[in-house]
């Protein structure tokens, strides 16, 4: 049978399932083809399909019309506590959580200050800037390209140097480059599929 799923920013896919398969089964198709990273709903007449049942119990072979597709909010994990430093005196205070993780004072400065130089590349960088708020998803699958791993890179090898700026509240210039071909790359599949819609 074929089945026209629709998203929330209309974006229509047809997938072809057998009408005795799970809801789960065509979540699953639909979590993976909308590029979701979290679990997918299903609603067809106004009703959210369980996943247990089979999709013939929403529908026989000659219904009609589409589903709605919908990605649910992801659920909270176990907290970690995580060192807050107070840039006055540099205490460490740390929120009470259920887990500990070990770490040095020194790492946990270290990756304060990649992960705040990233962010501020991120920022800085109109394009990364729109992908980072409106599609996680296609931000995420940057992340995964080995051309991004040269951006991280660099934040490594300049750690120090990002360290002593935060450590001494002054403004510290480094020299990011990130591949230009990725970033256009992703833009157009970002710019085809929002017209494809």
């Amino acid at each position: 049978m074929l089945i026209t799923v629709k998203n929330i920013y209309k974006k229509e896919e047809v997938f072809e399932v057998s009408i005795d398969e799970k809801v789960s089964t065509l979540s699953e198709l639909v979590k993976e083809r909308f590029d979701y990273m979290n679990n997918v709903k299903l609603i067809y007449a106004g009703q959210i399909l369980n996943l247990d049942n089979p999709i013939s119990t929403y529908m026989n072979e000659s219904s009609y019309g589409f589903m709605v597709c919908f990605e649910e909010k992801p659920k909270k994990i176990q907290e970690i506590p995580i060192p807050i430093f107070d840039n006055v005196n540099n205490t460490e205070t740390t929120e009470t959580t259920e887990t500990t993780v070990n770490t040095t004072d020194s790492e946990v400065k270290t990756m304060n200050a990649i992960l705040f130089a990233f962010f501020r590349f991120i920022q800085s960088h109109e394009s990364l800037n729109y992908i980072y708020f409106t599609n996680p998803g296609v931000m995420n699958k940057m992340f995964k390209d080995k051309k991004f791993d040269t951006l991280i890179q660099q934040l490594l090898e300049n750690k120090d140097k990002i360290l002593d700026g935060l450590e001494n509240n002054r403004h510290t210039q480094i020299d990011l480059t990130l591949d230009r071909e990725l970033v256009n790359s992703i833009m157009m599949n970002l710019f085809f599929n929002n017209n494809n819609n």
